[in-house]
């Protein structure tokens, strides 16, 4: 049995579609989800076998109601998992891809909760950025040079994933507004 594993695929497609889009391009090639679940941000694990056509669903629902799954369940649709309030479903078709249960205002909503998510992300990095920054100031002016080298790898490290984050932020934002 062949496996494939992919690293970080939930950073590296962070718009919601894109990240359905490659599921369903995997599945073509014939590598379907292994098993889905918390630590799936960080990789995936796919299992080769027979090519299938799946639309899949990424669905942000922080309170799902009692009727939620069963809905999906009841129009044949699969959960493959779930990742906090992210729910991952999928369902196999042969020549008409099935739609879910979001017409484009959900998907909007869907898409701003994702970069708000991010966003807030993104507002925390750059509050510690600017700590980091304060301290590296505070040890200079105290005479603790010893110290610069950790800061200001803290530093470039919390720059880096704020840049990340803020492209990523960007991309959705551009994501949505092609989509209003």
């Amino acid at each position: 049995m062949k496996k494939n594993i992919v690293l970080f695929p939930m950073l590296k497609y962070v718009v919601p579609a894109d990240f359905e889009t490659f599921l369903e391009e995997k599945a073509k090639k014939g590598y379907h989800i292994d098993k889905f679940g918390q630590f799936n941000f960080f990789h995936i694990k796919f299992i080769k076998e027979k090519p299938k056509t799946y639309r899949y669903v990424m669905d942000l629902n922080s309170f799902p109601n009692e009727n939620y799954k069963n809905t999906y369940l009841d129009f044949g649709w699969e959960l493959v998992g779930q990742i906090s309030s992210c729910f991952i479903w999928r369902k196999e078709y042969d020549f008409i891809r099935p739609e879910s249960f979001s017409d484009q205002e959900s998907i909007i909503k869907r898409n701003k909760r994702v970069r708000n998510a991010i966003g807030a992300t993104l507002f925390l990095l750059l509050l510690a950025f600017i700590i980091v920054i304060a301290t590296i100031i505070y040890c200079g002016i105290i005479g603790r040079a010893d110290k610069f080298p950790d800061l200001i790898f803290d530093a470039h490290i919390l720059g880096l994933f704020s840049f990340y984050l803020f492209a990523m932020v960007n991309k959705i934002q551009k994501n949505i507004d092609k989509n209003s």
